[in-house]
């Protein structure tokens, strides 16, 4: 690699040990409630001695107020989902890694898998309700491949297949799985960390959300919220609607107001890492947004911000009412889009760093700047808008691809694979001062 100050690998070692060393700062003006493995639905709360014990009984308490604090044991394992409360902060206390909010109900390697009818072809024991999306044995030795066509379909190890009889069936040619695996984790059609509509005034802190087939956080018409020194790993999956699957490690919509991610650590994700969206009939304003700091990979893209709108039947409306403010991306470090979970994608061509679609992206002060955007299956950047004004700022960003590869796309048209491409981009407005480099060897 060209010589610009730094190394790739050392500055992602860096930035992952500021993000899963971080301490625990949640303090709040209220109560402080304590959760663990060892702990009990019919304490208080009130003290680690005294902990609850389950993400259902966090969601039930309806006594929590403003300035509270919910605390995890760090080390402990919590299965289902978490819904907050306004007002209310949620993170870690103790030593060790960080708690982790799972989204898969149980491990699928404690349950027996069943022999089937056809070679090398197990059932698991479990029975899914809701589409299993992704599947995932000791922490990526083993990623399923969804299959949509029925059990013929499983041909290969790691096939896996959600069929009408609510089991997960899956090829493995090398024993029972459950033999061969201490965990197997399948994500199911749910998001891990609900912000309901219209929540404000939360802090997310210090959690590991994993393992789920739809979003690990999701929000909508939110306002003043902060997501900071948490994970997000194995994201995505599940069916959205006909055969689109989907997934984002954190997803807001609508109209949501003052948010900050910062700090975080993102991989493999089958959707985006971290995005801000609108595309329904209704008028929406995406305002105060920040992303900052966080380290980024492995997910189809690494952040995905559009605002459209659409009546009922799909047709566009035209609305500078229906716009983003405010919006800063700033200091990332993003690495190989498009790679890992997302190739099982059928889109192929989609991938990039910053994602906006073909939207009208109506946008005031919208900036990105001093980020890295280290190699992508396709493009490091796809952005567009109706207009050149509501374009987003680029500045002294770092672009890193293979030779050979896609660059990027900005207004539709195609930014030159070249040792010219920095001037290029200074030339078309894209970006005033970037850094540009073109290496030999891919992933």
């Amino acid at each position: 690699m060209k010589n610009v100050g730094f190394n790739i690998p050392v500055v992602v070692a860096h930035r992952k040990q500021e993000i899963l060393g971080a301490p625990d700062l949640l303090v709040g003006s209220g109560k402080r409630y304590y959760v663990s493995e060892t702990g009990n639905d019919t304490n208080d709360g009130l003290s680690p001695e005294s902990a609850w014990a389950t993400l259902e009984h966090v969601n039930r308490a309806n006594h929590l107020r403003t300035g509270d604090v919910v605390l995890f044991r760090r080390g402990d394992l919590f299965r289902g989902i978490l819904q907050t409360k306004s007002g209310v902060g949620y993170g870690a206390y103790g030593s060790g890694p960080k708690p982790r909010i799972c989204g898969s109900l149980w491990n699928a390697a404690e349950p027996h898998w069943e022999t089937t009818d056809i070679l090398h072809v197990y059932r698991c024991e479990g029975i899914y309700d809701r589409d299993a999306g992704l599947l995932i044995g000791d922490d990526g030795k083993l990623v399923g491949i969804k299959k949509l066509g029925g059990i013929e379909e499983l041909q290969n190890d790691g096939d896996f297949f959600h069929a009408p009889d609510r089991h997960v069936y899956m090829r493995w040619s090398q024993g029972n799985p459950a033999e061969c695996f201490k965990e197997i984790e399948i994500g199911i059609n749910l998001h891990t960390v609900q912000l309901l509509n219209g929540q404000e005034n939360i802090t997310i802190e210090n959690l590991n959300v994993c393992y789920t087939g739809a979003h690990g956080i999701a929000g909508g018409y939110c306002k003043n919220i902060v997501i900071r020194f948490c994970e997000f790993h194995w994201i995505g999956g599940s069916i959205q609607a006909g055969t689109v699957r989907y997934g984002n490690a954190v997803e807001f919509w609508a109209s949501s107001d003052t948010v900050l991610v910062e700090h975080c650590y993102v991989s493999q994700v089958y959707d985006a890492g971290i995005t801000h969206q609108a595309g329904g009939a209704k008028q929406v304003q995406m305002r105060h947004i920040t992303y900052r700091y966080n380290l980024v990979e492995y997910c189809t893209f690494s952040f995905e911000c559009y605002v459209r709108r659409r009546n009922k039947d799909g047709k566009i409306l035209i609305d500078p009412e229906c716009y983003m403010e405010d919006i800063l991306i700033e200091n990332n470090l993003t690495l190989y889009a498009g790679f890992g979970l997302g190739e099982q994608r059928p889109d192929k061509n989609t991938p990039a760093h910053i994602k906006t679609w073909e939207s009208e992206n109506f946008a005031k002060n919208y900036i990105i700047r001093d980020n890295i955007f280290y190699q992508s299956r396709v493009n490091l950047f796809q952005i567009d808008a109706i207009e050149p004004q509501y374009y987003p700022e680029l500045r002294h960003n770092t672009y890193i691809q293979v030779k050979g590869r896609p660059f990027g796309v900005w207004n539709k048209e195609s930014v030159c694979q070249c040792e010219d491409t920095a001037h290029e981009m200074r030339d078309r407005g894209i970006d005033v001062d970037p850094i540009v480099i073109w290496e030999e060897e891919a992933i």
